[in-house]
Parts: C-alpha cells; sequence; structure tokens
C-alpha cells in the first residue's frame, strides 16, 4: 500500500503522560528505558550541560521493558524534540530508519536515539557523540 521508503509513523495505545513527569515548558520529550536512580541522576546531568531542566523543560518518561508509547498522545502541544535514551524507534512509533546519535527530522519534531544510560556512562566515545549531537539540536548563542 505504501512505497517502501516512506516512513510511517505508528502509534501505539501507552500515552507518554500516563507514565511521565515534568511540566514540558520547552516542548521536549525524554524517554528513557527503565532505569535504575543512578542513571536518572546520569540523564539528568547530560541534559544540564544542555542547560535543559529535567523538571520544569521535559516531560520524563521511563518506559518499561520493550513497551511501545505514543509519543504526542495526551501532551497539550507535540513535542518539539525527542530525545531517547535506550528507547528504540520501533517502542517509540518511529518507523524510519535513524541511527544513534544522530539528530533526524520526522513527524514535525527532531528525534535523537542513544544508548540505554547503562551504556552511555561508562563509554566516553557514546558520551561524546550523544554530546555533539546535543549541541547540533540545542546550540548555545
Amino acid at each position: 500500500m505504501f512505497p517502501d521508503n516512506i516512513p510511517l509513523f505508528l502509534a501505539a495505545e501507552n500515552s507518554v503522560t500516563a507514565l511521565g513527569s515534568g511540566s514540558y515548558k520547552k516542548q521536549i520529550l525524554v524517554l528513557v528505558s527503565k532505569v535504575s536512580e543512578g542513571d536518572r541522576v546520569f540523564v539528568s546531568r547530560v541534559l544540564a550541560a544542555a542547560e535543559l531542566d529535567t523538571g520544569e523543560d521535559t516531560l520524563y518518561v521511563e518506559v518499561p521493558g520493550d513497551m511501545a508509547v505514543n509519543c504526542f498522545s495526551g501532551l497539550p502541544s507535540a513535542p518539539q524534540f525527542i530525545l531517547s535514551f535506550g528507547v528504540t524507534p520501533a517502542q517509540a512509533g518511529c518507523s524510519a530508519r535513524v541511527s544513534l546519535y544522530t539528530p533526524v527530522q520526522f513527524n514535525r519534531a527532531t528525534w535523537l536515539f542513544s544508548d540505554a544510560p547503562s551504556v552511555l556512562e561508562p563509554n566516553r566515545d557514546k558520551k561524546s557523540q550523544l554530546w555533539s549531537a546535543l549541541k547540533e539540536i540545542f546550540p548555545k548563542p
């Protein structure tokens, strides 16, 4: 029905608003694979380095297991940015072919997929790739 080269967006029933917390003031959705307290701190530090406050600027969502989530349902407005730490594109409803640490425009949002915090934290090269991508998305004036 659809050509192979056209990405489709598949919406899951699980709304991110039911799983998340935060004020979402900058329309940034942060998806994190179910994590430990140390991983939460790591993600908060990464976002703080990009001058983002997890509680104020984002909707922070911990996604259990391989649960699929709907990144657009229930939000007051569509996200401008979707940052994923360990949540796969398929879980987030993004069927576009994406590479880790490479921002991609899809469905009127900038998406960035990265490894889970437990993989990122001890790996200097992956942290560097993530930081480069975040600087591209959120340039400092």
